[in-house]
C-alpha cells in the first residue's frame, strides 16, 4: 500500500503544478478580458459598501431607499473616476516631455554634489539613460504614456459597464443559488462565501479608497507648498500607487522628488520635500490607516508580498493593485471548506486565532429533526 500511495501522491502533485501553470498562462493571455471583469466586480463591492454606509447617515440615510443610494454612489464614483482619468490624460504628455529637462537638471545636481566632496564627475542625462535602461526614447515614452491613459479612460467605461451588470444581476442572486445548489449545505456555503467577499473586500476597498483620498489631499497640499509642477497629477498618482502595498508608497515619494530636482536643482529643497512626503506617508500608513482598517483582511505581510510579486508578474501594475483583494477572496473561499481551510490558515496573519475566528466558517446546518421537530406534533 505505501509503495502504491507514493506514485498517486506524485501524480497528484504533478497535476496540481500543471494546473497552476496552465491557469497562470490562461490568466496572462486573457488579462485584457479578465482584469476589467474583476475590477468591475470590485467596483460593485465598493458601490455596495458606499450605499450601505450612506444608509447610516442620520435622518437622510434611512429616508433614502437602497436603489437611490446605489444610484447616487454609482454616478458619483463614475464621475470622479472619469475626471481623474481626464486629468491624467491632460498631464501625462506634458510630464513626459519635461522629463528630459528634469534629467539634465538631475545630472547637474549630481555633478555639483560630487564637486563639493572633491570628486570630478561628468554625469549626463544620456549617460543615466544608458546606465539604467539603455537609450530611452522620449518620443516613445510620450506615445506610450498617452496610449496608456487613453486605454485607462476606455477601461473606466468598461469597468463601470461590468459593475452595472453585476449590480443588476444581484437581484436574481438568491434565485440562482436555489437552482444551482440543491442541498442546504452547499447553498449555505455559497451564500457565506459571497457575503464574506462582499462585506470584507467591499469594506476594505471603501476604507482604503478613503485613506488614499486623504493621503492624496495631504500630498497635494505639500506639493503646492513647494511649488512642484503638476501637483495634482502627482497627488492622484500617490493615491493610486498607495493601493499597491509597501512598494507603491515608495514610488509615490520618488516621482515628485525627482521633479523637484529638475525644478530647483537644490539638494536642500529636494530633501525637505522628501522628508515632508515621507512623514505624510508614515502618518497615514502607520497611524490613520490601521485605525480605520484594523485587521480587516487578516492577511500575513509575507503573503501580501508574495501575492504582490505573483499578481504583478501576471498583470503588471493592475495585478499589483488587485493583489490584496484577490488574495483575500481566495482566503475567504479556502476558509469556507474544511478541506482547504489549512490553506486559509497559512494565508492569514494570526492563523484565525482571534476572537472573530469563528466568523470565517459558515454555521453548521442543523438536522431536520432538530430544526423542525419530528413529524406530527411539534417538539415540546
Amino acid at each position: 500500500m505505501p509503495s502504491s500511495a507514493l506514485p498517486i501522491r506524485l501524480i497528484t502533485f504533478c497535476a496540481i503544478v500543471i494546473a497552476l501553470a496552465a491557469g497562470g498562462w490562461m490568466l496572462k493571455v486573457a488579462a485584457g478580458i479578465v482584469i476589467p471583469i474583476i475590477l468591475g466586480g470590485l467596483v460593485a463591492f465598493l458601490l455596495n459598501a458606499l450605499a450601505t454606509q450612506a444608509g447610516r447617515i442620520p435622518v437622510i440615510g434611512p429616508a433614502c431607499p437602497q436603489w437611490l443610494r446605489m444610484s447616487i454612489s454609482f454616478l458619483l464614483t463614475f464621475t470622479v473616476l472619469l475626471l481623474v482619468a481626464a486629468l491624467l490624460a491632460r498631464n501625462v504628455e506634458q510630464v513626459a516631455r519635461e522629463a528630459s529637462s528634469y534629467g539634465d537638471a538631475f545630472s547637474n545636481m549630481l555633478n555639483n554634489a560630487a564637486a563639493r566632496f572633491g570628486y570630478e564627475a561628468d554625469v549626463t542625462w544620456h549617460s543615466l539613460q544608458d546606465l539604467f535602461s539603455g537609450r530611452l526614447n522620449m518620443q516613445d515614452t510620450v506615445r506610450y504614456g498617452v496610449g496608456a491613459i487613453t486605454n485607462a479612460i476606455i477601461y473606466v467605461f468598461l469597468i463601470f459597464i461590468y459593475a452595472l451588470f453585476f449590480l443588476i444581476e444581484a437581484r436574481f442572486f438568491n434565485i440562482k443559488m436555489e437552482r444551482l445548489f440543491r442541498t442546504a449545505d452547499t447553498r449555505r456555503r455559497a451564500h457565506f462565501v459571497i457575503n464574506q467577499m462582499i462585506d470584507k473586500v467591499g469594506e476594505y476597498m471603501a476604507l482604503k479608497t478613503l485613506v488614499n483620498v486623504m493621503l492624496g489631499g495631504v500630498c497635494f497640499a505639500i506639493l503646492l507648498l513647494f511649488g512642484i509642477d503638476f501637483a495634482a497629477f502627482w497627488a492622484i498618482l500617490t493615491g493610486v500607487f498607495n493601493y499597491i502595498p509597501y512598494v507603491g508608497s515608495l514610488v509615490a515619494v520618488l516621482l515628485p522628488v525627482f521633479v523637484s530636482v529638475g525644478q530647483y536643482e537644490s539638494m536642500e529643497t529636494t530633501l525637505s520635500l522628501a522628508a515632508c512626503l515621507i512623514v505624510a506617508q508614515n502618518v497615514v500608513g502607520y497611524y490613520i490607516e490601521p485605525r480605520l482598517l484594523g485587521k480587516q483582511l487578516n492577511m500575513s505581510p509575507l503573503v501580501i508580498m508574495i501575492s504582490l510579486a505573483s499578481w504583478g508578474a501576471l498583470w503588471g501594475i493592475a495585478g499589483a493593485i488587485l493583489s490584496v483583494p484577490l488574495t483575500s477572496m481566495m482566503m475567504i473561499l479556502f476558509a469556507a471548506f474544511p478541506g482547504t481551510r489549512p490553506l486559509a490558515v497559512v494565508l492569514s496573519e494570526d492563523g484565525f486565532s482571534g476572537e472573530d475566528a469563528d466568523q470565517m466558517l459558515p454555521a453548521p446546518v442543523p438536522p431536520p429533526e432538530a430544526a423542525d421537530g419530528p413529524s406530527g406534533d411539534p417538539a415540546e
